[in-house]
């Protein structure tokens, strides 16, 4: 069964040959290392002919311990 999904301009389906990463850092710690890891990402993607699609939280308030960072960045700053 072909299905499809559409986020902005982008549509995701599983009708291609090509498998699809979801992937990125769990924790958005600064605007220079995520760039690098989207870079690298990006370049691996192209290079192995795989689809990407990243994502980085900036919040994770899913921990299981409530003595864990929940953001690097003070939500101040967004």
């Amino acid at each position: 069964m072909n299905k499809s999904v559409k986020l902005k301009n982008q549509i995701i389906k599983n009708d291609t040959d090509k498998l699809l990463f979801i992937s990125g850092p769990c924790l958005l710690e600064s605007e220079k290392l995520v760039r690098l890891i989207a870079k690298n990402l990006i370049n691996y993607t192209k290079k192995n002919n795989f689809n990407l699609i990243f994502k980085c939280s900036f919040d994770k308030a899913n921990r299981s311990s409530d003595k864990t960072v929940r953001s690097k960045i003070p939500l101040d700053n967004l």
